[in-house]
Parts: structure tokens; sequence; C-alpha cells
């Protein structure tokens, strides 16, 4: 297959790649379609990278190292290949141990997440997983997005609809300024009602859940739609801890990180519903028996989802059922109650500055505008 802009080589490597890493009851026309789309979605600078580790698994020298054949990665039979991988975990080379999780990551995430036109998996029966559920409630938009269509004058810009962006654009609306916030992706309902991770994770997250550390080897999942990562997280909401907040105070050189905070996370878990829950899932329910059998200590996390007694396992797609206390949910509904105006897929390119003082901002919308 011929992937993107990819050369037929460098396809070729890719194909193998997923070849090894699916199991054989793995549909590969689906996941290989997955991954093409994947891959496009990704930033140039990612792309660069990938093409670089392809690029090493195309030279025979790196081959013959690690599995003993002077061929490219993609002639190779799947024993010869799984060798390659293994060598490439356990390598001395850190960029080759990056490029084995990177692979891994990827190729998994396809095999597992791509569905076909029924919407269905072949692996999910073998590992007990049921798919999307047939309670769901019909997509909705939860909040007036803008269609703008040219300038846009206002007092205050907020970039990104997140945890900050989103008490931001709250507080200033109510405080009489005139708002706009722009948000590089979509609105989520229509995503979150499909409660499909390959929809979820391409339409959600930044840079498609792909997004990672400059070297690759750590991923970084981060929300990219309206309401930003409080659309997509699991709902727990952690304080900071004592230990954790004296060490940024001194880390920031004396900013109070600890007692200053206080009133600030009253106001918050207020208003998103903050409270534990004594209902549990079997998944919980186990590792509550397992920490009691043992005499371990455990508690309850604190949720900002109050009326979700179900646990039903979905929040990383955006939560169907409208129980998790999202942004979307609270302060930008503040926001807009109060005079704010939201923008979806707009993606800000540039501060503008003028003698010293930022001006406003330039972005482009998702239709091009």
């Amino acid at each position: 297959m011929t992937i993107g802009d990819f050369t037929d080589r460098e396809s070729a490597i890719l194909d193998a790649l997923l070849s090894t890493f699916a199991p054989p009851s793995a549909d590969r026309a689906v996941a290989g379609e997955a991954l093409r789309t994947a891959l496009q979605r990704l930033a140039p600078h990612r792309v660069a990278k990938i093409r670089a580790l392809l690029g090493m698994l195309d030279g025979p020298f790196l081959t013959f190292a690690l599995s003993g054949r002077w061929r490219s990665f993609a002639s190779l039979d799947l024993r010869a290949r799984e060798r390659v991988l293994l060598a490439m975990a356990d390598s001395p080379v850190a960029q080759l141990r990056t490029g084995f999780q990177l692979f891994k990551r990827l190729c998994a995430f396809v095999t597992y997440a791509a569905t076909d036109k029924a919407g269905a998996n072949p692996l999910w029966p073998s590992i007990g997983y049921p798919g999307p559920r047939s309670d769901v409630r019909t997509a909705s938009d939860i909040l007036v997005v803008a269609e703008p269509t040219g300038d846009i004058d206002c007092d205050v810009v907020v970039v990104g609809s997140g945890a900050g962006g989103s008490v931001a654009a709250a507080l200033f609306a109510q405080a009489g300024r005139r708002v706009v916030v722009l948000e590089a992706g979509p609105a989520p309902d229509s995503i979150a009602s499909l409660q499909r991770e390959a929809d979820a994770f391409g339409s959600l997250y930044l840079e498609s859940g792909l997004c990672a550390t400059e070297d690759l080897s750590i991923s970084v999942l981060a929300g990219s739609c309206i309401g930003g990562g409080t659309t997509v997280n699991w709902c727990t909401s952690l304080r900071l801890t004592d230990k954790v907040a004296q060490q940024w105070c001194k880390a920031s050189g004396n900013i109070d990180f600890g007692s200053s905070l206080a009133q600030p996370y009253e106001v918050v878990s207020e208003r998103i519903g903050i409270a534990t829950t004594h209902v549990h899932n079997e998944n919980n329910a186990v590792l509550l028996r397992g920490a009691s059998s043992l005499g371990w200590p455990h508690s309850e996390i604190p949720r900002n989802a109050s009326q979700c007694d179900d646990g039903c396992g979905y929040c990383g797609f955006g939560c169907a059922y409208g129980n998790k206390r999202s942004t979307a949910l609270t302060y930008l509904r503040d926001a807009v109650a109060a005079g704010a105006v939201i923008v979806a897929g707009a993606r800000v390119d540039r501060v503008i500055i003028e003698n010293g003082r930022a001006t406003g901002v330039e972005a482009v919308h998702a239709d091009g505008r």
C-alpha cells in the first residue's frame, strides 16, 4: 500500500511493521487504511522523524546486524522481522528503542481501534471488548458555536477552550468584556455519541492522539476539541499535593502554589461538581477487594462526574451521556451566557504584536477561511 506522501519502499516497511504487530485474526485492510489516515494527520516534523526511522529499517546493514540477513526489513519473513523488532526494543541505541515503541503503539492502536463499515473489529470479542453501547442518547450540540465570516472585534481573545481557557473566558465575560474563544478542534458531541476509539482519537485529540515528546519516546494525550482535556479525561480531579506545591514554589522563585490555591480549588470544585463515588465497576471493584485483602490503604478518587454511577469506561471518547462536568457543560456555558462567542475549528497561527503589546491574533478556520 502507498501511504500518504511516503515512498513505495517506506510504505512497504510500514505494511511489514503492521503485519508483524497485528494478530493473525486482525483485519489488515481496515487497519492499513486506519494507519494511512493516522499518518496523514501527523504534523510534518513528526512525519520527518518517522521517515528517518523507516530509513534505518530500510538499510541492509541494520537488518543484518539485527537479524543476520542482508535484506530490507520489508523483505524479511515474520520470524526475522520479530527478531529485528525485539533487538530494537533492547538496543543500546536510543533512537532504535524509540522507534520500537513508536511503531508498536501506532500499529497496535490502529489494529484494535479501527472498525469496518459495519462498525466492528474482529479482535474485540477475543479481548472481551463490547464496542459501543446501545443506550447512547442522540447527539446534540451543548453550546452555541459561532460561524464567523470575517474579522471579529473583541476585548479578549482566549486561545483554547480547555481547563484554563474556559475559566478565563467565563471570568472575563462575566466582568463585562467582549470575549471570543478560539478552539482548534471541533465540537465533541457527535463524535462522543459514536463511542469509537478511532473516531474519538482522530477528531478530539491533539495530533489524533499521536502527539509525543520531541524524541517520540513518550506519548502525550491532550484534548483538541471544545472543552479540551476536560472533554476526554477520565474525570479524576486531584488537587496538588503539599509536597509538589513546595517543590514548585522553590523552583519558581517562591510563587505560592499551596495555600493561595485553597479558595480557587473550592470554587472550581463546586462548579464542576467534584465528588467521590462509592459505586464501582468490576475493574475497580477487583482493585478495591485486592487492596483490602492485602491491608493496603485505598480511597475513592474525587471525580467531576457526580451524576455518573455507571462507570461505563468510555470517558476517554467524550461522555455521550452528559454526566461528565467538562468545561463545555460548565465554564464555557457560563461564558456564552455572559455574551462570549465560541468558534470551533479555528487554529491560531500568530499573535499580532504592535509596539510591544498583543493587539490580536490570526486564525485559520477548518474550512480554509
